[in-house]
Order: structure tokens, then C-alpha cells, then sequence
């Protein structure tokens, strides 16, 4: 249960005369699965399987309002991810050898990692920001997910699980930092208009031309969002977020006791580094949800990507192909508004093949969970 700090504000006021009271929602959430993980990669000398006790997400938060007018009103939030498994998020962890590829979503590169311990994290940050809002709409600034990422409703039935989150199969998934965003009152009852921009920030030394990231809107994520009890569909894109363009549409169907969803992204690097030809990708999600009565649900999902490495050597163009197939399926059991039991089963498939090589590298991970999940 979302706990109102309402009683403390006037306390508090009482006791400091001129301090404005504010309505205060203090809230989280606990997410834990029992995994049994096996790993086969192309060295089957690699392969190996394992128990894991995993957070998925779990977080904690505050958040709130204040009316200034009839007219305008203040709002607010700071939620942090917290890590009831191992008390960490990792990131002190050293991996001896070489990681293939980033089968357990963690975020690590695919590549040797080692980091200094001091850097780990018992709380890591996600959404925070401080915005105003009115009849006309509302306008944000601070650290959040980007008008595209947000654009997927709830299309991902897997959302925040390992292996199972659809941003193992898709590029675009951002929580991007220094945002300002204007969102538009809702449109007929139905459709709202997302704009975020992010300023550059980057140094222009001596010599470079002005030819630099240092403008008020160098980046910029755009969504528009129809949203009925039946249906859901949305158009976004991205233009140099995380370095990237992008573009993404979504539907969801709300028939009954299912749910039926499909998205479709397109998706390319800004610009490359190192003045190779753009990488791409293009890739889809399927989804299915069924309730069974007021307690259990059965979801579904399939995610599939293909990412072209485009690069040139000695002149010549050579192109890299990354397939990547996801299957998930799983079972929900509400013990009560606010506790869920659910098992879900996720196998993630990297398949890899080098221009003017034979033959493919095939990396998969399969995912038996149990999993508790309690908000408050």
C-alpha cells in the first residue's frame, strides 16, 4: 500500500511556520525470481548452468504534488532501484574471461569487463524529476525514460525480466539524463503528444569548427499515444539519443479477457565513430495476454531483431549480421491486489554471422523462473 506522508507535512508545518505542505507518496516494490539458468555458447566447452536468486527491478521512491493555483500545480519524483538479492547492482563485480554476449540483460558490453569495486552501487538511479503541469499540459525536466521508450504501453509482458525484457531484442529502451519534456493535454479523451529534448552539453575545444553536441536540442524523442479501454497504438522516434535514430509504432488490442500486441522498429546509428557505413537494425514483438478469471493470467511473447554491422576495410564494405530470437512464456497468481506469485520460462538466441565466413555462432541462454513479486 502507497504510504501518504500527508499527516507528517502538517507536522512538519506546525512545527516550522511558512513551510508549504505537499502531498507525499512514499512507494516501491519487490521483485525476486528463483532462476535455473543454462548457457550454451558456440564453444559447448563454455556452456554451463547455474542457480540464481535475481532482483528484477525492484525500486524504491518518492513522490508527490503541490497546487500552486487553480491553474498550476507542482510535481515531483525520485525512484531508485534497489537490489534485495545480492545488495548491489554488480557493477564492483570483475569477470575473468571473455563474455560472448549479454545473454542475462545485465547492460554489460560484450567484451572483457573489469571495474573498480568502488564504484558498485547499492542504490542505482531511474526516474527523477521536477516538472509543472496546468490545463495546458505539462512540462518535465531531470532523468527519465525517453517519449519512445515509454511508447510501448504495455506491450511487453516480460517487462524487467532477465532475458525476457523486449530491450534484449530491441535498441531504443533509454533512460536518458538532462531532458526536458512538454507532454500535451489529452486530445479528445484519447490522444496525448510527447516531446523531449536534450541539450548537448559537449566541451567545443579550440579548433573544432563549433562542430560539437553544445545546442539546446541536439537530441530529441517524439511520441504520439491513442489510448482507449480497447485500444492502444502509438507512433515514435528518436533523432540522435544514445546515438541513435529510431523509429517504432505499436498497437495493442484489448478484446475481452486478451491482450494482443504487435510492435515494429526500425533503427540506425546517428553516426559512427569511426566513419563506417551506419550499423542497423530491424526487428518486432509479438505479444499475448489471457486472464483466467480474477487471479491467474498467461502471457506470451516473441521478440526477433537482425543487426547489420556495417563497416569498410581497405575500402571495401563488409557487413556482420547479429540474429537474435526471443521466447517467452509465463503464468501469473495474485495472492492479493499488491502480491503476485508468477514462472516464466525465457530462452534469448544470439546468432552471429561474419561476412565472408561461413558458416554461424550460435549463443543461447534458457531461463526457468519463480518468481514473488509485492508492491507497496
Amino acid at each position: 500500500m502507497k504510504v501518504k506522508l500527508l499527516p507528517l507535512a502538517i507536522g512538519a508545518a506546525i512545527a516550522m511556520p511558512g513551510v508549504a505542505m505537499a502531498d507525499v507518496t512514499v512507494y516501491g516494490k519487490m521483485n525476486l525470481t528463483l532462476e535455473m539458468a543454462d548457457y550454451e555458447f558456440e564453444d559447448s566447452s563454455s556452456d554451463y548452468d547455474r542457480w540464481e536468486l535475481n532482483s528484477n527491478a525492484s525500486r524504491l521512491g518518492v513522490k508527490g504534488s503541490e497546487d500552486i493555483n487553480d491553474n498550476l500545480s507542482a510535481f515531483y519524483k525520485a525512484e531508485y532501484e534497489i537490489f534485495p538479492d545480492d545488495g548491489s547492482d554488480g557493477r564492483g563485480i570483475s569477470l575473468d574471461g571473455e563474455v560472448f554476449v549479454d545473454l542475462d540483460g545485465d547492460g554489460n558490453p560484450d567484451d572483457t569487463v573489469e571495474v573498480d569495486a568502488s564504484t558498485d552501487r547499492t542504490f542505482k538511479q531511474r526516474d527523477i524529476y521536477v516538472g509543472l503541469k496546468g490545463g495546458w499540459g505539462a512540462v518535465q525536466l531531470g532523468n527519465f525514460d525517453t517519449p519512445l521508450k515509454k511508447s510501448q504501453g504495455k506491450i511487453d509482458q516480460f517487462n524487467d525480466m532477465s532475458s525476457g525484457d523486449l530491450k534484449n531484442v530491441l535498441t531504443g529502451e533509454n533512460r536518458e539524463s538532462n531532458l526536458i519534456q512538454y507532454s500535451s493535454p489529452a486530445i479528445a479523451d484519447a490522444i496525448t503528444l510527447n516531446v523531449a529534448i536534450q541539450p548537448g552539453e559537449e566541451a567545443c575545444p579550440d579548433g573544432a569548427n563549433n562542430n560539437c553536441d553544445d545546442g539546446l536540442a541536439d537530441n530529441y524523442s517524439l511520441s504520439a499515444v491513442y489510448s482507449t479501454d480497447m485500444l492502444y497504438l502509438s507512433a515514435a522516434m528518436d533523432d540522435g539519443i544514445d546515438g541513435e535514430d529510431v523509429m517504432r509504432v505499436t498497437g495493442i488490442f484489448y478484446i475481452d479477457v486478451f491482450e494482443i500486441g504487435a510492435m515494429y522498429q526500425t533503427a540506425e546509428e546517428s553516426e559512427d565513430s569511426a566513419g563506417d557505413p551506419a550499423d542497423e537494425q530491424d526487428g518486432y514483438i509479438l505479444s499475448a495476454g489471457m486472464k483466467l478469471g480474477e487471479s491467474n493470467k498467461l502471457r506470451f511473447q516473441y521478440g526477433s531483431s537482425e543487426l547489420d554491422e556495417n563497416y569498410e576495410v581497405a575500402g571495401d564494405g563488409f557487413t556482420d549480421t547479429l540474429e537474435i530470437t526471443q521466447i517467452a512464456i509465463g503464468v501469473d497468481h495474485k495472492l492479493s491486489k499488491q502480491t503476485k506469485l508468477f514462472a516464466n520460462y525465457i530462452t534469448l538466441e544470439e546468432e552471429f554471422k561474419e561476412d565472408g565466413v561461413s558458416g554461424t555462432s550460435t549463443d543461447e541462454v534458457a531461463r526457468l523462473q519463480l518468481g514473488l513479486e509485492h508492491k507497496f
